[in-house]
Formats: C-alpha cells, structure tokens, sequence
C-alpha cells in the first residue's frame, strides 16, 4: 500500500506490527517526484519490459499473458541459435586460443559472434513482442463489467451509466492497438520462425564436429547472456529514461483496454482542499500474541533453511576439495620412494658416495633406452637432470694467505661463471664441457626450491642424462665427471630432477633428490616426490567435477552478495563480528582456488603442446605446476577447515554452543590481553633455554626447535636426556621456572578467566533458540497428527449422522444466502433508480 509515494507495510513481523490503517492518497505533485518515478518505473519496465523475468513476474493486470512471453521466447532462442550455426558454416578464419570451462571453449571470437548474433535476432522479436502487446482483446473488459452487472442486478444500465459525468477527465491516453485477430497471425509468424530455424539448425548441426559444436553453443550461451543481461536491460533502461527523466511520466504497464481513471468533479482540488497531514495514520493496537507466535515461527523456518541450505554448500565444498585430491597420490609416493632406494640416502657421507648412489640407484631406476622406467607403470616426462649449485671462493683472514674459505650458499655468493673441464677457465671442445657452463633459471625452467637448510635458486651447472642413451654410457659420463672434480669445496648443493607419468593412476609426478653440502664438509640429503592431478581422463567424471566446481562458485557469489548487502546495512557493526572476517577469508581462499584452477586448466593444455612438439629427449619440467598444485593443497585444506568451522555459526541454535560462542564473544579482549603476556613470558623463556642449549641438545639447536620444545613441555612432554649432561643443576633451575610461570601460573589465570565470562554469561541468559525450533517441530508434527485422523475413515453410523447434519446446515446456509441475495438486488435497483432520476433532472436544467 502506498501512502503519499511511501511504501508502508502491513505486516506482523515488520516495522511497526500494524494490519489496520487508515492511509490517504498521494496526489499528483507526489507522483510526479523524481526519485519515486525512477524507483516506480524501473521496477515496472523489469517486470513486463524484461522478456526473460517478465515470464516469472509479469504484471498481473497485463494482457501481454505467460504464453505469450513464453513464445517470443521460444522464438528469440531459435532464431539465436540459427543465426549462429549459419555464422561457423560460413567463418573459417583461423580462431585464437581461448579458455577451456569444462566442456566449453570460450575465445574472443565466440564472444564477438554471441553479441552480434544477438543483435541480429532483436528486430524479428521485438515485432513479435510488439504484435502480441498491442493487440486488442476480442471482448474487453467493459463489456464484460456490464454482462455482470446486468446479471447481477436484472438493470440495463445505459449510457448514464456507463459513461462519464460532465466535467470528468480521462488520466491515461489510448495508445495505438492492432484488431484482436493481429494476436493469431503473431503466432503463426511465431511458429513459421521456429520451424525454420530449427530445420536449418538440424541439416547444419549433422555436418559439424563435436569441437564445432562445443563451440557454436558456448556462442549461443553468450547470445542468450547478452540477451539476458545487455539488450533487454538496455531497452528497459532506455524507455524508463525517456518517460521520466524527458516526459516526467510514469507510464501504465497493465495493457489492458478501458483502463480510465476519472476523477469525480464534485471533490474538491488539491488547492482548495485543506491542509492534510497524510503521514498521519489511525493507529491500531497490534496483536501481540499473534505477531510472537508468527515470529517465533518465522525463526524456526529461518534456522532450518539456513541450516539445510548451508549444510548442501557444505557438501559441494567437500565434493569439490575432494575430487582435486587423488587417494592414491601416498602409495605412489611410497612406491617411488621404494623404487629410488631412498633410504640409502643416509649412508652417503662423502662426493664420491653421491656418484656411487646416482649410478647405482637413479641411473638403474631410469631404465635407459626403455619407453618405462624400472617400476613398468610410469613413462619419464623429457628427460633427468643433475643439478649442481656452487659458491664464489673467497681469501680468508688466516695466518695462510694463500688459504680460501667457501662460506654458505646465498643469493649473493652464487657462482654464475661459466668454466671449461676440470672447472679452468681455459675451454675445449670436449662433450662434458656443457656440464661446466652456467644456465640460467629460464634455461632450465627452474625455480627457487627449500632445502633442509638453504634456499636454492633456479640456474646451475647441468648434466643431462640422455635416456636414450645406454645405462654403461651414463655411468661412463658420471665416472668421468667424478674424475674431472665436477663436485668440490665449491659445491653447495646437487639436485636430481626428473617428471614422471604414471598411465594407471593418471598422476604426474616432480620428484627431487637433494644432496646438500654444508661448510662443515657435512652433506645432507633429502627427496620430495609430488603428485600432481592435472586432469580427470573419465569424461563422465570431469562433467561433474565441473558441474559441482560451477555450482560452488553460485554459492560463494551468494553468499558474497548476501555479506555485501549485509555490510552496507549494518555499517561499522559488521566489522566488529568474528564470523564475517571467517565468511570474508572463505571468500578470498576460494577466489584464489578458482585462479589456481584456471592456471593449472591452462598450463595443461601447455604441456600437451610441447609433449606433441618435441620429442622424449627434450627438457620438460613439472616444478611450477607442483608448487602451484602445493599451494592448491592449502588453500583446499583452509576452504575445508573454515567451511567446517562455520558449521558452528549454524549450530548457535543449541543453547548450550550459543553459551561457548558468547563467553568467547565476551571474553574475546581480556583472551588477546592474556595471550600477549603469555607469548612475551614463553619468547623469554625460549630465549634463555636457547642461548644455553643450542649446541648441547638437538631439541634446541634452532629457534624454531626451541619453540617446538617448549610448548610440548608446556604439555608435560620433555625431551629425552635433557638432565644427562654435567650442568644438570642449573637445568633443573630453568625448568622448575619454567613450569612454575608458565603453566602454574599463567595457564590457571587463563582457566579462571574463561570460568569466570562462562559464569557471566549463564547469569545473562540466552535465549534458547533450540526451544523455539522443538516447539515449531512440536506444532508441525500436531497439525500432521490432525490431518491423519480426519482423513481416517469412520464408522458407517457416524458417518450417516454426520452428514445429515452437514445437509441440515448446507440447506440453512442456502436459504439464506437466497435471501440475501434478493434483498440486496431490490437495494441496488432503488438506488439505481434514484440515480437515473437525478441524471436527467441536471442533464434538463442544463439544456434550459
């Protein structure tokens, strides 16, 4: 209802409870305000202008009906898909690579050709559209008004009757209108239009390809898109801009006949009338009782929708975080591990050990001149490398002078020169000599990667192990790289890198066998081996990954919507809510999952390409797409745990969880308060027991380890020998410390505090949600039991007795329905009467 242009509910729930009001009309300078023309006519031209929503919402008055705007669209899809069939039978320019979304291609000229062929198609459907909206009724509404009243009150009413007083004035103008049987030829053009387009769509549709048509329906989507969200609200907001902001008029969207409002002489005009508050309204008082009832109701639908709608985006999240992770990634992992005899590892102690495990355990593991490597299941991706990353040599402050110092491999102490064999810089043109020359990390398609200790950069001396090549000529290679002191003093690390593909599990693999050299002369070893799910090769299965990935982002969009219009209502109050900052890190950690996806569909289609270029000797390396699928692992492994953790959010109904949730709320700053004290007294503490035990103890040999230590004596969990060595006393010193402030202390202040919030809250009270959803449950499950027992059958004496009754007060309720009836058609023919008198009395002064 509309008072004066504003809109005011009649609502139990809403505003101000009110369902009875006394509300006056909004006069003309009202109606003509600016602000309410553009609200009004906006929210008109969507819902009968809009062809694809007016389907939904159309106007109920409109005589443009449901089937009509159903055909036009039927029609609009038809010819849209015509046109751009008829355009790939004709375009055969070669077309631009362009993004792969599941089944769909999607290229800068499918797009240009979606738009193009949409406004091909509106002249046809906006003449359709015109012929069915301004065709006449073949009986209008006038006539059909007086057939009732005749009817009705036994009255012919005439032309006094029916038309208006002298003095009146129509308010709308009869627009331009087609004879009623316009509206048949509208259809037979509807139904020429969409046979012929869908004959011509099913010839050219057999002589295309499965890519031609994946294709030509990526452009149809487009067309539909642009018709959905460019042509139609660009003709809605252009007509809207016309009428108000050129005509000032608001513009009638019902498109019926007879449609007159007259206004009636005798009242008086807007300035001669008086003064009238027309905010003003007659208050009535609200039902209380009903309007709690309603409420609470409306609460409990309220949380069960919420709970069953977020309980299905749950589900797609799972569906979505599990199907990017394959089960078989760990034992194939194992096997690999098994295979490459990783173990051995820790038995390599010196240079020449490491040419001994690569020639006995890579090299074997490799299977030269193979097309499989030893485990017979998984195909070498390009071809393995060894990697070699060195340090400048440096004269040190000794009493030799002639002694050089190699310190720790660092960005700045690489060694990027180039050497001829045996590391002099004199060069030959022996083969190794390759092995000797530097090459940069965009050479190798090489990245930075975490060793135990150091970071290593891409770049470095390389060895290509040719697997075309025999097993006795690698092993020759390295024996004789051995000999040349290919690893010295300078040598800082040395990496095994190779990719691998297993066909029976459909994974990719980067695998990375490190040996690190560290200036004591000591060597470290370690070995990564990452599986990496590039694509799902079942189709079947791909369809739905990519259909739950599509409905993952409809829900993330809702929800972002939702958070955006939540944000702007509630203002800074939203920013002081824990649960928004958890909705807003799903939010980024998803975006961010979906760029990943994206990148990962793209660097596939990639190395199909160069595995179909080049040949199985050629470098191909698999690094960055395993760091990304890393970095994918997390963030899926974040999505899962946030998703999971604001299942909590939903479970505040429960009285006893809504009490959790708020002595956190309450206590949250004394909590931050507390643990600030507390990671000042811990850092302190790992600071004394570090500066004492780093080089006694493994457990604190680092700050990291230190720290890892620590909390798990917080934890009643000490270290193995940590009272063996001679100092004992003043370790038992530190320790009893330790315990004493940190967990006698501090941890019982921290029990206390969350007691004493747990206790404020209970003596708050809350509401208990959980009671108004067991009372809707209560109410729904009587009113089911009710409906059961009246559809039960009863006894045949019951029955008889029962309806005699109903028939006794049918014939009650008949007799004087009848007699109402009478006595209202003899009122209405005096009235009439009277009127007709009065009629020709002023029509007769008026002639005189």
């Amino acid at each position: 209802m509309r008072s004066k242009t504003k809109n005011i509910r009649f609502s139990l729930d809403r505003d101000d409870g009110l369902i009875d009001r006394n509300l006056n009309v909004a006069g003309d300078a009202e109606k003509k305000n600016l602000k309410y023309l553009l609200s009004r006519q906006t929210k008109d031209r969507l819902s009968d202008g809009h062809l694809w929503f007016s389907i939904v919402i159309r106007p109920p008055l409109s005589s443009f009906t449901r089937l009509d705007r159903l055909t036009c669209a039927f029609v609009l899809l038809a010819i849209t898909m015509l046109a751009n069939i008829l355009y790939y039978d004709v375009d055969a320019s070669p077309k631009a690579p362009g993004l792969q979304i599941g089944p769909f291609s999607l290229t800068a000229q499918q797009i240009g050709i979606g738009i193009m062929t949409n406004l091909i198609c509106f002249p046809p459907s906006f003449l359709l559209i015109q012929l069915f909206t301004r065709s006449q009724a073949k009986r209008n509404r006038s006539q059909q008004v007086k057939e009732a009243l005749d009817k009705s009150t036994n009255t012919k009413l005439n032309k006094y009757t029916l038309n208006p007083l002298p003095g009146t004035k129509t308010k709308r103008s009869k627009k331009f209108q087609f004879p009623w049987w316009v509206k048949i030829l509208a259809y037979i053009l509807s139904v020429i239009f969409a046979t012929v387009s869908l004959f011509f769509i099913i010839i050219k549709g057999i002589s295309f390809g499965d890519e031609k048509v994946t294709k030509w329906l990526t452009s149809f989507l487009v067309s539909i898109l642009t018709s959905f969200l460019l042509t139609q609200p660009i003709q809605v907001a252009a007509i809207t801009f016309l009428l108000v902001l050129i005509f000032r008029k608001a513009d009638s969207l019902t498109n019926f006949d007879d449609s007159i409002e007259l206004e009636n002489h005798y009242q008086p005009s807007e300035e001669t009338a008086p003064a009238t508050d027309y905010h003003k309204t007659k208050n009535v008082s609200p039902c209380d009782s009903k309007r709690e009832r309603y409420i609470r109701q409306k609460q409990a639908v309220t949380m069960l929708r919420e709970i069953v709608f977020y309980s299905i985006f749950l589900i797609i999240l799972f569906v979505v975080t599990y199907t990017n992770k394959d089960t078989k990634s760990f034992n194939y992992q194992q096997s690999l591990r098994n295979l490459f005899n990783v173990e051995s590892l820790s038995q390599v102690k010196t240079s020449h050990q490491v040419f001994d495990w690569i020639r006995q355990n890579a090299v074997r593991a490799f299977n030269p001149k193979g097309a499989l490597i030893q485990d017979h299941t998984s195909f070498m991706v390009g071809y393995p490398i060894i990697r070699q990353l060195r340090i400048h040599k440096e004269h040190c402050l000794s009493f030799d002078q002639s002694a050089y110092c190699y310190h720790d491999y660092g960005l700045f102490n690489q060694d990027k020169a180039s050497y001829g064999i045996g590391w002099s810089p004199n060069k030959t043109l022996e083969r190794l000599e390759d092995s000797f020359g530097y090459k940069s990390s965009d050479q190798l398609e090489s990245y930075p990667y975490l060793g135990i200790l150091t970071n290593f950069y891409g770049g470095g001396y390389v060895y290509n192990v040719n697997t075309s090549h025999s097993m006795h000529s690698i092993n020759s290679d390295l024996s004789r790289l051995e000999e040349l002191g290919w690893i010295d003093a300078q040598t800082r690390g040395v990496l095994v890198e190779f990719s691998l593909y297993n066909v029976n599990l459909n994974l990719f693999s980067y695998c990375t066998i490190l040996f690190e050299f560290l200036p004591t002369g000591t060597i470290l070893n370690s070995a990564r081996f990452e599986p990496v799910v590039l694509y799902n090769r079942d189709k079947s299965m791909f369809y739905f990954t990519t259909v739950f990935n599509l409905l993952y982002i409809a829900f993330i969009c809702f929800f972002m919507v939702k958070e955006i219009r939540s944000a702007i209502k509630n203002g800074l109050v939203y920013f002081k809510q824990l649960w928004n900052y958890v909705e807003w890190t799903l939010f980024a950690f998803s975006w961010a999952v979906l760029a990943i996806y994206v990148y990962r569909q793209y660097s596939k289609d990639d190395l199909f390409e160069k595995l179909k270029k080049k040949d199985s000797g050629e470098l191909i390396k698999l690094q960055l797409l395993s760091y990304w699928n890393e970095v994918l692992g997390m963030l899926l492994g974040f999505l899962g745990f946030f998703g999971t953790l604001k299942f909590l959010k939903l479970l505040r109904f429960n009285n006893s969880i809504r009490i959790f949730m708020d002595t956190l709320r309450y206590g949250f700053t004394e909590l931050i308060q507390f643990m600030i004290v507390f990671l000042i007294f811990w850092a302190a503490f790992v600071q004394l027991i570090y500066l004492v035990e780093f080089d006694k103890s493994v457990a604190f040999s680092s700050i990291v380890r230190t720290f890892s230590t620590t909390f798990s004596m917080i934890l009643n969990k000490l270290p193995p020998n940590l009272y063996s060595s001679t100092d004992s006393t003043f370790k038992v010193l530190y320790c009893v410390t330790f315990y004493m402030v940190l967990v006698f202390v501090l941890l019982n202040m921290l029990i206390t505090l969350i007691t004493e919030k747990y206790d404020f809250v209970r003596k708050k009270g809350v509401q208990r949600h959980d009671s108004i959803l067991f009372e809707y449950f209560r109410e729904k499950f009587e009113q089911m039991i009710e409906k059961l027992r009246f559809l039960k059958t009863k006894s045949d004496e019951d029955t008889k007795a029962d309806y005699l009754i109903r028939s006794r007060n049918f014939e009650d309720s008949f007799f004087k329905l009848v007699q109402a009836c009478e006595q209202y058609n003899s009122s209405t023919s005096e009235e009439i009467k009277i009127y007709e008198e009065k009629l020709k009395i002023e029509i007769e002064n008026s002639i005189q």
